[in-house]
């Protein structure tokens, strides 16, 4: 699997799944905002989630030390 099929997998199709596919699942316009902000690639090695956005509420993540 490549990262798009696994993004696809983490939110439209668990969005599905789970019956609120027509809310949630993907960022366009008259669905609710939910979505998370990565230091970099998400499924690289170390990515940090920075920030993740919840039905308009920000929330700001504390980071972790990068020990290299």
């Amino acid at each position: 699997l490549n990262d798009e099929d696994i993004l696809q997998m983490l939110s439209q199709s668990t969005a599905d799944i789970l019956g609120y596919g027509n809310r949630l699942g993907n960022i366009s316009e008259g669905r609710i905002a939910s979505f998370t902000v990565f230091s970099k690639p998400f499924m690289e090695e170390k990515a940090q989630a920075l920030y993740s956005v919840t039905d308009g509420n920000l929330i700001e993540f504390e980071q972790e030390s990068s020990e290299e």
